[in-house]
Order: structure tokens, then sequence, then C-alpha cells
């Protein structure tokens, strides 16, 4: 098991910076993984107005986050892990382009 598959197993992928370029593209470093980000992040919203938009709509704070940027199936999209003042737990999957709710998911 690889450095990577532990932290994808563990959740933690999204903390590290984009992969580097693939094979053969003449980037070396990190300039696959700026590439890529800049590509990514340009038509996304930033995380701070994503986390704005959740936490006045279910008055609750974000524990965790995790952007799924590229998608097999749909939209791009932030998962979102909130917790209101009462220890109710709230998933919520936003919309990474236009901040819209796509599904919420809460345990008392």
């Amino acid at each position: 098991m690889t450095f990577r598959d532990m932290l994808l197993a563990a959740g933690l992928l999204t903390l590290l910076p984009a992969a580097s370029a693939t094979p053969g593209t003449g980037l070396r470093g990190d300039q696959g993984g700026e590439a890529y980000r800049e590509r990514v992040d340009k038509d996304l919203m930033a995380y701070g107005e994503i986390k704005k938009i959740a936490e006045r709509t279910f008055d609750a704070r974000v524990v965790n986050q995790r952007l799924e940027a590229e998608p097999r199936d749909g939209p791009p999209r932030y998962h979102l892990r909130l917790i209101r003042r009462d220890g109710t737990v709230i998933d919520v999957i936003l919309h990474a382009k236009t901040g819209e709710i796509l599904t919420v998911k809460g345990s008392d």
C-alpha cells in the first residue's frame, strides 16, 4: 500500500496538493498540480463562500469538507459535514460552481 493509498483510505488526500503532471507533459515538480488547480479552480466557487452558504442555511458549523472537482457522475461538488449546537450532524452536498444544495442528510 502506497502513502497515497493510505491517505485515500483515511480521507486525507484532499488536504494535499493535486497530483503532479502525467508523464510526457514536460512539467516538473508541482507545475502539473498548479496547472490542474488553475483549470479546475477558475470555474468553482471558493470554499469560503460554500462554507458561508452551508453555515447560514443550517445554522451549524462545518467540521469536515471534501471537494470532488471532477466526479464521474454529475457536477463538481463539495461534501460538507456540519454540527449544530444541539449535536445534530448534517451531511450536505453542494454544487461547486453554483452553491446549490444538492443533497442533505441529517442524524439526530
